[in-house]
C-alpha cells in the first residue's frame, strides 16, 4: 500500500468543482457516466452532460481526464475505498488546503462523492486500465522505417572504381520513453529482414486467433485507440 500517495492540485481542484455542484447535477453526471461503456465515444457523453449541467464541454473533458487518474491512483493503491480516503484523499485536500475552497466540514461530502465516483468499476475503471497497460513496458513504439542503400567498398586508392558493394537496411525505431521521443537503429541484412517479415506475420495470425477465442468466449475485446484521446 501506498501510504504517501498524493493527489495533484490541479485534480483536487477538479474534484472541488464536482463537489459544489448541487446534489442533482452531481447525481445526473454520475448516472450518466454509468452508461458509458469502454467502446462508447466520450465525446458522445461529454456533450449530452453539457447541454444538460453548468459543466461546460471543455470542463467534462478536463473531468473525465481527472476521473482516469483517479482511478489509476486507486488502482495503485490496492485498498478499500474507505481507505483511499482516509489515507489519500483527506491527506491530500489538507496538503494543499490553502489553495482550495474546502473546510473541513466539506470531508464527508467529498468521501461520499469519491466513494460513488470510485464505484464505477464497469466503466470508467476499465477505460482507466487502458492506458496503463499500453504503456506497462518503459518503451512504446511510435512508428519505424527501414532505409536500404547501396554502400560501395573503396580500395585504399578512393581514385580507383570500386569493384564490390554491400546492400545494407538501416532500420529506424521511434519510441516513446519517459513521454520523450527517441531515435534507435539496427543493421540488418535480407536475412534479418525475412527473420522479422515471419515474425510479424507470426504476430498477425496470433492476434486473429485471440479475437476468435474472445468472440467464442463473448468477452469484449478493446483497441488502445478507444481511450478516445484521454
Amino acid at each position: 500500500m501506498l501510504k504517501r500517495m498524493r493527489i495533484p492540485e490541479d485534480d483536487l481542484k477538479i474534484l472541488e468543482k464536482f463537489v459544489q455542484l448541487p446534489s442533482e447535477q452531481q447525481d445526473f453526471i454520475l448516472q450518466e457516466l454509468t452508461e458509458i461503456s469502454p467502446t462508447t465515444p466520450l465525446n458522445i457523453i461529454e456533450k449530452r452532460i453539457s447541454n444538460k449541467s453548468d459543466y461546460k464541454f471543455e470542463d467534462i473533458h478536463e473531468f473525465f481526464k481527472f476521473l482516469i487518474n483517479f482511478y489509476i491512483n486507486f488502482f495503485y493503491f490496492k485498498d478499500s475505498i474507505d481507505n483511499f480516503n482516509e489515507e489519500v484523499i483527506i491527506p491530500s485536500i489538507i496538503l494543499h488546503k490553502s489553495k482550495l475552497k474546502l473546510a473541513e466540514q466539506d470531508y464527508e461530502n467529498i468521501k461520499l462523492v469519491s466513494a460513488k465516483i470510485l464505484s464505477l468499476d464497469k466503466n470508467i475503471g476499465i477505460i482507466s486500465k487502458i492506458p496503463y497497460l499500453s504503456e506497462e513496458n518503459p518503451n512504446n513504439y511510435m512508428k519505424s522505417h527501414i532505409i536500404t542503400d547501396l554502400r560501395y567498398i573503396f580500395y585504399n586508392d578512393p581514385s580507383e572504381i570500386p569493384d564490390y558493394a554491400l546492400i545494407k537496411h538501416t532500420f529506424k525505431i521511434d519510441y516513446i520513453k519517459s513521454r520523450k521521443i527517441e531515435e534507435a537503429f539496427y543493421t540488418l541484412n535480407l536475412n534479418d529482414i525475412i527473420e522479422l517479415k515471419k515474425n510479424i506475420e507470426r504476430a498477425i495470425e496470433k492476434e486473429g486467433s485471440l479475437k476468435e477465442l474472445c468472440k467464442k468466449n463473448k468477452i469484449n475485446l478493446l483497441k488502445e485507440e478507444d481511450v478516445n484521446g484521454l
